[in-house]
Formats: structure tokens, sequence, C-alpha cells
């Protein structure tokens, strides 16, 4: 009897790992995400709010930022083990030069591109400020290279001011790039999401 109730232990198991599969792969925009196509905004991962940006002028020093928690940290490798585990392939990789945006993505991704085009709008010019909102727009709407996604990773205002949404720390949107110019949002994504795409991710949302 116990060999047999083992067996069905082991039968009851297989079913559900295959289903859990099948659903991933069932799953129509994890099947395009893995085709490649898309842009994806991530917000950078958990950071620690006690600690203020005190140097704007000297991105380079991560001491005078605010930095990734131990739970910042860990959102980006669940987001990296949820690309790897859903075959979704990554191209570019490009982020604001503030420390918390870089190190999210080289955690998650193992490599970030830094640049001023979509670094914080805070403390800037209103000049500064419209024209990386329209980098950052024009980046969701750029198509990736044929067979991978973009990545981008930067901050909740930026966001906010380019799409009209709010991010939570570590959370992504997925844009498809349109010919009319504007990007179409069509999911958004929290960080412990990436592991059961097929089953937990957020709504549908379109469109700015």
């Amino acid at each position: 009897m116990k060999s047999v109730r083992g067996i069905l232990i082991l039968c009851l198991f297989i079913v559900t790992a295959c289903a859990s599969q099948s659903q991933h792969a069932a799953d129509p925009l994890v099947q395009k995400l893995q085709q490649g196509g898309y842009v994806i905004f991530f917000r950078h991962a958990a950071t620690d709010h006690s600690q203020q940006d005190t140097d704007k002028k000297n991105l380079a020093n991560c001491e005078t930022q605010r930095p990734l928690t131990d739970e910042g940290r860990q959102q980006a490798r669940v987001i990296g083990e949820g690309f790897t585990a859903l075959n979704i392939p990554v191209g570019n990789v490009i982020t604001s030069y503030y420390c918390r945006c870089i190190d999210t993505a080289r955690i998650a991704f193992g490599k970030a591109t830094p640049t001023l085009d979509i670094t914080s709008i805070q403390d800037v010019t209103p000049d500064v400020k419209q024209q990386r909102i329209a980098n950052l727009r024009q980046m969701l709407n750029t198509p990736p290279a044929a067979g991978a996604n973009t990545v981008l990773v930067a901050h909740k205002w930026m966001f906010n001011d380019a799409s009209g949404y709010l991010l939570e720390e570590g959370e992504a949107a997925i844009f498809q790039p349109q010919d009319s110019g504007e990007a179409l949002m069509v999911k958004r994504v929290k960080p412990d999401e990436w592991k059961g795409f097929g089953k937990s991710a957020s709504g549908e949302r379109s469109g700015y």
C-alpha cells in the first residue's frame, strides 16, 4: 500500500508540474515576450528611505544615495530568476545613473548601461525635465533588436509623467511599440509575480 501511495503522490506531483508549465506556455503574453519585441520598464527595487540622495552632482558615489535594501536585492534576484524560468530574452538593459537603478539591473539581468537620458527628473531644470520625459516616451516606443526585449530601469516620477501611471518599487510595466508613435502598455507586473506570470500577474491596462 505504501508503494502504491508513493506512486500516486509522484504522479500527482508530475501532473501538477506539467500543468504549471503548460499554463506558462499557454499564456499569450508570455509567448509573445519569448519572441521579443517589447520594452519593459522597471522602477528600481525596494530602497532604504531613511537614506537621502545628498550629492546629486556626483552619481558615481553610491554612498551618498538611497540604496537597495536586502528586500530590494532579493526582488531583483526574483525578477531575474523569473525571466530565466520563462525563457524571456533580454537585449539592451538601459538605466538611470543612480546606483539603485544600476544595481537592480545588474542583479536581475547581469548588465546595465546607464544614461542621463532617463536619469531622475528631480532637481533639474524644466528643460532637462521635459527632455528626459520625452526621451523615456521615445524609448518605450523604440522596437528592440529582433528576438529580444529591451529593459529600462529608472524612477517613479519620470515614469508617472511619461505614462500617467505610478509604479511601486520593483514593479514593471510592459510596453509594445506602436507605429502610431505612442507605445501601448499591456501589463503591469510586481516583482514576485514573474515566477508565476501565467497565474498571478496584474490585469492588463492599455494605453498611456
